[in-house]
């Protein structure tokens, strides 16, 4: 089993695909499987996604029907093995030292929660993790977490890493919410934290 599972929803994505998917293979760390999930696209996004299948062993791709980027998250976390969890959209990208800081982030201190700052490129549609000089971990106390989210480090799911024991079969992303499901999730997640 490897140490972390990246799960990628594609949706329409193949003009950052490549960028996305490049970025994460080339990580320090790399006990990884990269888990595409191609929810239902019509452009090109199935067939570069298993190009890169065909290529390395590392990456699994799952084709669903458009359910929405929810269902892709959950489908991606019901076929993870990693011990942890980590998010990458399909039109972002990494800096390739992104899983070994969050790996080592959670494993040297005895938190659940553990995020990384991120910024936005010169486009400001795609984002990349930057995992230098912004890192933000620890195990946080429940009244602290909206001062933390105000500052916009907490609604995202692909600026952190989660523990799979805490989310399997605990957690779902809710299928019927688009925008800001991200934040539903972290919530329950970090009740898991608290409890």
């Amino acid at each position: 089993m490897p140490d972390v599972s990246i799960i990628v929803p594609v949706y329409n994505g193949e003009k950052y695909l490549p960028r996305c998917i490049d970025s994460i293979l080339i990580q320090s760390y790399n006990d990884f499987e990269l888990i595409v999930v191609d929810d239902g696209s019509s452009d090109g996004s199935p067939s570069i996604c298993d190009a890169y299948a065909r290529k390395d062993t590392r990456v699994r791709v799952i084709h669903q029907s458009h359910r929405g980027v929810s269902s892709a998250c959950n489908r991606g976390i019901a076929d993870a093995g990693g011990q942890y969890l980590m998010f990458c959209d399909g039109d972002d990208y990494a800096e390739p030292d992104w899983v070994e800081t969050l790996y080592h982030a959670i494993e040297r201190c005895p938190s659940d929660f553990v995020f990384s700052a991120f910024y936005m490129d010169e486009g400001g549609s795609s984002r990349a993790v930057r995992l230098s000089g912004g890192d933000y971990s620890g195990r946080i106390p429940a009244e602290e977490y909206f001062d933390i989210y105000q500052k916009g480090f907490s609604a995202y799911r692909w600026n952190r890493v989660y523990r799979s024991e805490l989310v399997k079969g605990q957690i779902r992303f809710d299928e019927e919410v688009s925008i800001g499901e991200d934040v539903l999730f972290n919530i329950e997640y970090l009740k898991r934290c608290f409890a």
